[in-house]
């Protein structure tokens, strides 16, 4: 088993937006299937996107660790957890439980009944673990899940 990363999550700011980007792009690199989903990706997380997000969303946050930002995740306005990503080097140690659950502690205190993810589909087994379900409603494929925050 993988050794825990110790570190602290912090609010985001805009000097963060560069390195998130990298780490953005490292993840998925790998699990893109062709050229063309690697492009929209790259331009969907553009600086100026991320910008955007930066000032649109709820809370968009960093995982800081050994020095530099490790990970990332974010709640936006229609309370989508979004922008869940992990430098694939720290990633099985904790960081993106620790994220969650800061996403959900926000939630909780906001009063936000449901979170909602479009989960990747290698990420799916990891939000069933957190207690997420798939939307009913959903084709299988597209993996919206969805957790019961406030009662």
């Amino acid at each position: 088993m993988k050794q825990k990363i110790k570190g602290v999550i912090k609010n985001i700011k805009k000097q963060d937006l560069l390195r998130c980007q990298d780490i953005i792009y490292s993840c998925f690199y790998g699990a893109c299937k062709n050229v063309k989903q690697i492009f929209r990706l790259r331009k969907h997380y553009s600086l100026l996107n991320l910008e955007k997000f930066l000032k649109s969303s709820k809370i968009f946050i960093v995982f800081r660790g050994e020095g530099k930002i490790l990970g990332t995740g974010r709640i936006t306005k229609n309370n989508e957890v979004r922008t869940i990503y992990v430098n694939p080097k720290y990633q099985k140690r904790g960081i993106g439980t620790k994220i969650i659950k800061k996403l959900e502690d926000y939630a909780k205190k906001h009063k936000i009944k449901k979170l909602y993810i479009h989960a990747m589909s290698s990420a799916v087994p990891f939000y069933i673990k957190k207690g997420y379900i798939k939307s009913k409603g959903f084709l299988k494929k597209d993996n919206l899940m969805e957790k019961k925050i406030w009662k």
